[in-house]
């Protein structure tokens, strides 16, 4: 946010918004059940968003599919046709881009049962199969698309409908508008370290993508003694990278957006149960490390990114699972100028939050060497003031909150 205010025999005043997290990051979470499955006493799980709408699944009686806009009380149930039978569904929502979403659904009839992925467009309200071509990844029958971006889908494929101790790897798709292409399969860290004996795969290295971005994909690996290591994939140059956990050890990346990564992993500064995390790979390094929901006493799964806002599900110390969405709150800046005195103030803040004023009079000074001019804590309504007097006529003063 760039002002510039001139006034008569003061000083002319340029203020500019600088958000810089200060220890761990404050976000403001927000509970997501999807109300069909509230009253039924049902859980909810919320595994994708894009800007402001959300998707995922619920169980009640015993798997429907949803997308849910934020803000609204609107939450939509999808059922794909083939996955109803004898009046039952099940189908499940875990990616979406715009307004075309992917999961998978349940086939249980006669000469058809398995798990296929699909497609589905908001605005036709159509549904299409996706099915990996099983000769081509390990005879593998079962198909799990995870996420999607723009006309790119990735996710995972099964030989059996346990993944335990069967080939699982990765898939590219591109739909074109009637049908898709599909790429070659992944598999960590190789598909030629494959070792099938008796239908069992006994590399046991199973592979998953989770989420894509660009030309970025990201999920995990699964090696010989069942320990989730996360990746990251360059679906052009084909080069995989490890990616930690906060702590050091394995981690499952379940969501990508632009260069911010997202997962979770178990967490030692809380027992060892999962909390969630973001790592940009532009820098390499974390920038939030032990993301939890506060109603959460034990586990919260961080599943998806789509700008400042993260969702996931966590469970209650009931052990039901509920959705949930958090953001940071950002704060916007306020300059009120007299002839003799300004007041800067914020509101929107973190209650409880620290935040500097900082000032320079050269705006391409580095951000770090302007000067601290006042600390501050929001309030509990979120919101900071301090009066200052005036400077000398005609200078620029740059203001920054950080």
């Amino acid at each position: 946010m760039l002002k510039n205010i001139r006034k008569p025999l003061y000083l002319a005043l340029a203020a500019f918004f600088l958000l810089r997290s200060t220890g761990r990051a404050q976000y403001v979470f927000t509970t997501i059940d999807d109300p069909v499955a509230k009253a039924a006493n049902g859980q909810t799980f919320v595994t994708g968003i894009s800007g402001n709408t959300i998707v995922g699944y619920y169980f009640s009686q015993p798997l429907h599919s949803f997308y849910h806009v934020l803000g609204t009380t609107n939450y939509t149930t999808l059922d794909v046709p083939l996955g109803l039978v004898n009046g039952t569904s099940s189908t499940e929502a875990f990616g979406i881009s715009g307004g075309n979403i992917v999961g998978n659904y349940q086939n249980n009839n006669n000469g058809a049962a398995g798990y296929y992925g699909f497609l589905y467009n908001i605005a036709s309200a159509n549904y299409q199969t996706l099915d990996v071509p099983a000769g081509d990844y390990q005879n593998a029958s079962h198909t799990w698309p995870t996420a999607i971006d723009g006309a790119n889908i990735v996710g995972y494929v099964a030989a059996s409908p346990s993944i335990y101790l069967n080939y699982v790897g990765g898939f590219e798709a591109q739909y074109n508008g009637a049908g898709f292409a599909y790429g070659t399969p992944f598999y960590y860290p190789s598909i030629s370290q494959i070792t099938v004996a008796a239908g069992y795969d006994t590399t046991n290295y199973s592979t998953y993508l989770n989420g894509i971005s660009g030309n970025n994909a990201v999920g995990y690996y699964v090696d010989i003694n069942f320990v989730s290591h996360g990746i990251l994939y360059n679906l052009t140059s084909g080069a995989y990278t490890p990616v930690l956990s906060p702590s050091g050890a394995g981690c499952t990346l379940t969501g990508i957006d632009g260069n911010n990564v997202v997962g979770y992993y178990a967490d030692p500064n809380h027992s060892y149960n999962y909390s969630g995390f973001i790592y940009n790979i532009a820098t390499g390094k974390y920038t939030a490390t032990s993301i939890r929901d506060p109603q959460a006493p034990q586990n919260t799964f961080l599943r998806a990114i789509s700008g400042n806002t993260l969702a996931g599900y966590y469970l209650d110390v009931s052990g039901l699972t509920h959705g949930f969405v958090a953001s940071i709150p950002v704060p916007v800046m306020n300059l009120a100028v007299t002839k003799t005195n300004m007041v800067i103030s914020a509101t929107n803040g973190y209650p409880g939050s620290t935040c500097y004023v900082i000032s320079t009079t050269n705006f391409d000074q580095p951000r770090s060497q302007w000067t601290v001019i006042s600390t501050n804590t929001f309030n509990t309504n979120g919101i900071f003031s301090i009066s200052k007097t005036g400077s000398p006529v005609g200078t620029y003063v740059y203001f920054g909150l950080k």
